[in-house]
């Protein structure tokens, strides 16, 4: 059930941002563009917390530690988390991202913007960087505060 789950959440997150239907929010406009991404982004951290309470409510064990020599590529996966974590606060507009400018443009009456595509900053490198910093910080991190779900403890 919890692979289910994820699969399901990660399906939806990525479907309901696609570029079709994004292209199909902008031709509608008004207040549907001004709210979606908003909406989106509401949704996704609202319907991530009973994935993350499930997941959490089941037995687990940790079956993986950072110790001793294994230390230094923990070290150097969390610089590189740190390195795209900043280089992705610099190419990215958290407002626009979020919704907050979309909104904010719509309850003025200005026009709602799009983020054009870039190749700047951290993106020359990786086309997602708080991706690319995520992930690490997950495996670095992850296995002393997100312990394994193995259904033999069941």
């Amino acid at each position: 059930m919890l692979i289910l789950g994820w699969i399901l959440w990660c399906t939806l997150h990525s479907l309901l941002i696609t570029g079709r239907i994004n292209e199909l929010i902008v031709e509608k406009g008004g207040l549907l563009q001004g709210t979606y991404r908003l909406i989106y982004s509401l949704f996704s951290a609202l319907s991530l917390l009973p994935l993350l309470w499930y997941q959490y409510s089941l037995p687990q064990q940790i079956i993986f530690s950072w110790a001793g020599w294994l230390r230094l590529p923990q070290a150097i996966l969390l610089a590189y988390a740190l390195v795209m974590l900043y280089g992705g606060n610099k190419v990215y507009d958290i407002d626009y991202l979020i919704g907050i400018r979309q909104w904010r443009n719509y309850r003025r009456g200005e026009a709602i913007p799009s983020l054009p595509f870039t190749c700047q900053g951290a993106l020359a490198y990786v086309r997602h960087p708080w991706y690319s910093c995520g992930l690490p910080i997950l495996w670095t991190v992850g296995p002393s505060l997100m312990p394994i779900y193995r259904p033999e403890l069941s």
